[in-house]
């Protein structure tokens, strides 16, 4: 399915699942969200415009104790901020209680993401070659993933535009 759509011209972005980001028998969508974002950022790195690095800028105090590491996000190159990005969602993965402190952190700004996550998308879709058709992430191996029901916890259809 990638080839043929990077044939057709498309922009892919790849990642599997029950890699590296989400924890295959505890995933939620914050998890699946913030993964989707994690290598969004790594496939297109915006230099001028991201409104994905701002979005994680403005609640880095908030998320910082998750990438288990101190440092200031501000004067940071572009990779260190990823590399930093990136650090959270693996610590995800491994660490259960940090896993459930961050989905609450997401979920409480969920809109906001989503709304930075168009945003990038926008953006990145004006950096693409110019016979670029469009961006497509795939999400493999969902099928992988064990559904559990929460106790108070609801269904999310998200839209990317």
């Amino acid at each position: 399915m990638r080839e043929n759509l990077e044939q057709q011209k498309y922009f892919v972005v790849y990642f599997a699942a029950d890699d590296q980001d989400i924890e295959p028998q505890d995933a939620e969508y914050a998890d699946i969200l913030f993964a989707c974002t994690r290598h969004l950022v790594e496939a297109i790195k915006l230099k001028n415009h991201n409104p994905l690095l701002n979005w994680m800028k403005a609640r880095w105090e908030s998320l910082k104790d998750l990438a288990l590491t101190e440092f200031s996000f501000e004067g940071l190159s572009l990779e260190g901020q990823i590399s930093q990005f990136a650090k959270i969602t693996t610590n995800l993965k491994a660490i259960p209680d940090k896993r459930r402190e961050m989905r609450q952190k997401i979920n409480a700004n969920t809109p906001s993401l989503i709304e930075a996550l168009n945003d990038f998308i926008k953006e990145a879709k004006k950096s693409l070659r110019s016979d670029c058709q469009g961006l497509v992430i795939i999400v493999d191996n969902l099928d992988r993933i064990a559904y559990t029901k929460r106790e108070g916890s609801q269904a999310t259809m998200t839209r990317f535009t």
